[in-house]
């Protein structure tokens, strides 16, 4: 909660390009400014700055203003309390009060600058316990703060209205002069946020699927196949070849002995004359002359005796 209270007798102000109160430095006599009593009045008796200021010597006066988001308005005025010698001291109530208005809502909050009788309806902010006299005093308060801390379930930002209302009991003392007051809407505050931590997520191992290996395979063992018995099937597949080589063989060597024998025959046969029979010119036939065989025209030996013919 901002508050701010200076005890200077003299310091400038400079208004704000979006100042929504007008003629807050009264400058213009009581124009905008609505009012209850003649107590409330221009005086230049007391001025902090430029010519005037108002005087509640009892009385009252406001104003309405509309707001501008983002709500965050600061109330920034000056009161001198004036001293009323051969008075009772401390006996005026004197207050700026604030009332934000919206749609659903109004909410009123009291800055109090003098008095020790407090209206029971209203939330009281005492600035201090006693401001000095007879000098000007800044005070700022930041409205957005201050409501928010006294009416939590209200949204400030949905407020659309404003109402400032000076105003002050008539007794004899002090007498409050207000000058400079000034509504001004600074940039909201943020809400701080903590960051949210990102959470990474654990990637969730999905198991691979296994497959089962196959059992070993055993290679069974190489029965040694026992050589083949020769048995009927050689007799049927071999014995015909080779009964018709032994055939042949015997044949051969048949012949060649029967040759060999007749050669040596011959060779121990007595050789004799050859001779010659008379061809029967009536027939054309020629006669073996050993043994009578007929032999053929061409013939050289005789097929029966082995003997050579003559030509």
């Amino acid at each position: 909660m901002s508050l701010f209270i200076l005890t200077l007798s003299s310091m400038g102000y400079a208004s704000c390009s979006s100042q929504p109160i007008k003629n807050g430095d009264f400058e213009q006599g009581i124009e905008f400014w609505l009012r209850s009593g003649v107590e409330a009045a221009i005086s230049d008796a007391h001025v902090h700055s430029g010519r005037y200021a108002l005087r509640t010597y009892g009385g009252s006066a406001w104003q309405t203003v509309n707001v501008e988001p983002p709500l965050n308005p600061v109330l920034r005025f000056w009161i001198y309390l004036s001293s009323v010698y051969g008075t009772e001291r401390g006996k005026t109530d004197a207050a700026i009060t604030i009332t934000i208005i919206s749609s659903s809502f109004e909410k009123n909050i009291s800055y109090y600058v003098s008095g020790p009788n407090r209206e029971a309806n209203d939330t009281k902010i005492i600035l201090t316990g006693e401001l000095q006299r007879d000098q000007w005093i800044f005070v700022e308060r930041n409205l957005r703060e201050d409501f928010t801390k006294y009416y939590k379930t209200i949204r400030i930002d949905d407020v659309q209205k404003i109402k400032i209302k000076i105003w002050s009991y008539p007794t004899s003392d002090p007498i409050p002069f207000w000058d400079d007051i000034s509504l001004e809407y600074s940039e909201a505050p943020k809400t701080p946020t903590s960051p949210t931590p990102t959470v990474t997520p654990t990637p969730t191992r999905t198991p691979t699927p296994t497959t089962p290996k196959p059992p070993p395979t055993t290679v069974p063992e190489k029965t040694p196949t026992p050589p083949p018995t020769f048995t009927g099937i050689l007799t049927e597949t071999y014995m015909l070849p080779i009964f018709a080589i032994v055939i042949a063989a015997v044949l051969v060597g048949g012949l060649v002995i029967f040759r060999r024998q007749k050669l040596k025959a011959r060779e121990k046969a007595p050789h004799l004359p050859q001779l010659r029979r008379p061809i029967d010119q009536a027939a054309g036939v020629i006669y073996c002359l050993n043994c009578g065989e007929q032999l053929k025209p061409d013939s050289r030996y005789c097929t029966k005796c082995g003997s050579a013919t003559s030509g």
